[in-house]
């Protein structure tokens, strides 16, 4: 359905759904691993340029409809979270002048992935990561410290 349904309008190129582990369609044997083990995280299969191609539609509302957008924007007051998109304090803008940029992130065994922008989709960040250790309390490396500097590049 992501495929058919949402790539074409978010003029996304490389997106495919995974029908599991193995090295068919370029995976790398995981013992068995299977991406839906998150439910629909997981599933999709995409760059990161589709990835913040998909964001910037639907920030802009080629995806939904103004009414969905709003309620996918605005913040439940106790999460600070919408349907699907948060919110981060933009380090570009200023505190006169706070602004958010609004995205998702994802997670799976040995990947991270974020994407942000603006709803007027004048700005956009998509970072992948493959080599995420998830076997110690503590993870190897801060994805902040990749983001924040990517996120000041684009001001």
């Amino acid at each position: 359905m992501a495929a058919s349904t949402l790539s074409s309008p978010a003029g996304s190129n490389s997106v495919s759904r995974t029908d599991g582990p193995g090295w068919e369609d370029g995976w790398l044997d995981l013992d068995g691993f299977d991406p839906d083990f998150f439910a629909h995280a997981g599933a999709a299969v995409s760059t990161t340029a589709d990835l913040a191609a998909f964001n910037e539609a639907l920030l802009t509302g080629e995806l939904v409809g103004p009414e969905a957008l709003q309620e996918m924007l605005t913040p439940d007051p106790m999460t600070g979270y919408g349907l699907g998109i948060y919110a981060v304090l933009d380090p570009c803008s200023t505190p006169e002048d706070p602004q958010l940029l609004l995205g998702h992130d994802g997670a799976s065994f040995g990947t991270l992935s974020v994407v942000l922008g603006s709803t007027d989709g004048t700005r956009q960040i998509a970072i992948g990561a493959t080599g995420r250790d998830i076997s110690g309390p503590l993870p190897r490396w801060d994805f902040a410290d990749v983001l924040v500097p990517a996120l000041l590049a684009t001001c």
